[in-house]
């Protein structure tokens, strides 16, 4: 009997041994676990926080570079302003090719020589008067002569002028009246120090009416047209931002073509001026 509760006992005591073994096995790999989890998340954490760095890195490195090439742009730029403006009149804003309307006819003085009126000439804007003396009779002239130009491409201009011209002779009662239009093309070639030469060609055409009186019965009229080509060239320095000096000569060949006694005749002139203009 004591036996038998012995075996019994002992039988009771494996059993509950191998359950607590057993629920033992069970709980230690659920305890063994959590420190694997935690380990990962926390890599996973500071895997994307070295990711967020590089890439913040990254900006920052992008946002440098990009001011130190606008750095350069606007210190390359500053240095090409400089060396315009220590040169006088050669600033991009100052040179008559930079701009794109040229009023020549500011305000100048004309020397011409030749046929078929010589003489000194004063000019205000469109308005001329210009007087010749020699060994002929004197001749004076009132002229109104609008002119202006476009520069075509930094580099042509086109242009041209519309005239009105009333002449009187000092020695006899006569007088001359012309219409004419004289349209141009020229171009600009840039020298440096903001000096511009302009060579220009130009072809004029006039239709005018002459009178001479010769008695108190007697009026001598005629009718005809000039056609002068011409071609000159001009020395341009500006001035300021809209003002512009001009200095030149002009070498013209005119063909009078008159319907009374006179007929067909041709001469040359040489003139040289010296004139303010605007540059808009």
């Amino acid at each position: 009997m004591r036996h038998s509760s012995l075996l019994w006992a002992l039988g009771a005591a494996g059993i509950a041994l191998h359950w607590t073994s057993a629920a033992r096995a069970v709980e230690e790999p659920e305890r063994g676990a959590q420190p694997r989890d935690v380990n990962q998340a926390s890599s996973a954490a500071a895997t994307r926080d070295d990711a967020i760095a590089e890439l913040k890195d990254r900006i920052k490195a992008a946002e440098l570079q990009g001011r130190y090439e606008r750095v350069l742009r606007d210190n390359e730029l500053a240095r090409a302003r400089a060396k315009e403006s220590a040169e006088p009149g050669a600033t991009s804003g100052d040179r008559i090719e930079h701009k794109a309307l040229l009023l020549p006819d500011l305000f100048g003085v004309t020397v011409s020589s030749g046929a078929p009126i010589p003489g000194i000439g004063l000019m205000a804007g469109p308005l001329t008067i210009s007087s010749s003396a020699g060994t002929g009779p004197g001749t004076q002239t009132l002229s109104f002569r609008p002119a202006a130009d476009v520069v075509v491409a930094k580099r042509w201009t086109v242009g041209g002028a519309l005239t009105a011209t009333r002449w009187a002779a000092s020695s006899r009662p006569a007088n001359a009246y012309s219409l004419g239009a004289a349209p141009r093309a020229g171009v600009l070639i840039p020298l440096g120090r903001g000096v511009t030469l302009w060579p220009e060609v130009e072809l004029g055409v006039t239709r005018f009416r002459s009178e001479m009186f010769i008695d108190a019965d007697l009026t001598q009229r005629s009718l005809g047209i000039v056609v002068t080509p011409k071609a000159g060239v001009a020395a341009v320095f500006p001035l300021s931002r809209h003002v512009f000096f001009r200095v030149g000569s002009q070498l013209a060949y005119a063909v009078v073509v008159d319907d009374g006694d006179y007929g067909t005749t041709e001469s040359f002139a040489l003139s040289s001026d010296a004139r303010l203009g605007l540059m808009l």
